[in-house]
């Protein structure tokens, strides 16, 4: 069976004051890898300089320790899955 879609989207959203889901950035790319989501990053930090949090759900296969350095460098905390988005998602409201 081939894939349906033939591009990787990345997205980057929030909750607004009405508590509603916001898309701030999205990327189309040809595959998701460890230099796309460094790309993005750099992209996110450069528009988002006040974040306090940032969490991105990677392929289990790929460990972006270069995003999560630049996460880090904005001085806000970074979060890997859906329990750890729920969490930050606590802490910012």
């Amino acid at each position: 069976m081939s894939p349906v879609f033939k591009h990787i989207l990345l997205q980057a959203v929030s909750h607004n004051g009405n508590n509603e889901l916001v898309l701030l950035a999205y990327a189309i790319c040809d595959v998701e890898n460890e230099r796309n989501w460094t790309w993005f990053g750099q992209q996110l930090a450069m528009d988002f300089e006040g974040a306090k949090a940032v969490v991105a759900d990677f392929d289990k296969g790929i460990q972006s320790h270069a995003f999560q350095s630049i996460v880090s460098s904005m001085g806000a905390q970074f979060g890997h899955c859906i329990q750890h988005m729920v969490g930050m998602y606590k802490i910012m409201v």
